[in-house]
């Protein structure tokens, strides 16, 4: 008996670890300017954010509406430099880049084939690790 529930034990610790639950404190937007070359400030505000990175997904807290979430599968695209580990969402709608270093989580969207670049990014800031919470999905 002392087996078996050590067992369940550890595999719901390993499920429960599988993701991690964080808050931001401020988004800032951009938008890329073909003339100039460069993103440019579109401004920003102090607003708490909850978000989940999972490895298989990511969920991002709907409009400020509490408990109510948007979730995103995602596969892993590559390690940027000036972003940090970048992972491409489902249907190609967004690239999601983490910057550690920074306490940042870049998400940038609208990708315009002709200039092969994404035209919008938003920026998740002042990052910190949460405790886990229940969440409903919007649908």
């Amino acid at each position: 008996m002392k087996t078996r529930f050590l067992i369940i034990a550890t595999l719901l610790c390993t499920v429960i670890q599988a993701q991690s639950y964080y808050e931001a404190a401020r988004f800032d937007e951009y938008r890329w300017n073909e003339v100039s070359k460069e993103y440019e400030d579109r401004g920003g505000s102090w607003e708490d954010t909850r978000f989940i990175l999972h490895k298989e997904y990511f969920t991002l807290e709907k409009d400020l509406q509490k408990e109510t979430f948007y979730k995103w599968w995602w596969v892993y695209y590559g390690d940027n430099e000036q972003l940090g580990e970048c992972h491409i969402l489902e249907n190609d709608a967004a690239k999601v880049c983490i910057d550690e270093d920074n306490q940042t989580l870049w998400i940038l969207t609208g990708y315009d084939e002709e200039i092969s670049r994404w035209t919008k990014a938003g920026a998740l800031s002042r990052i910190k690790k949460i405790k886990p919470f229940l969440i409903h999905y919007y649908e």
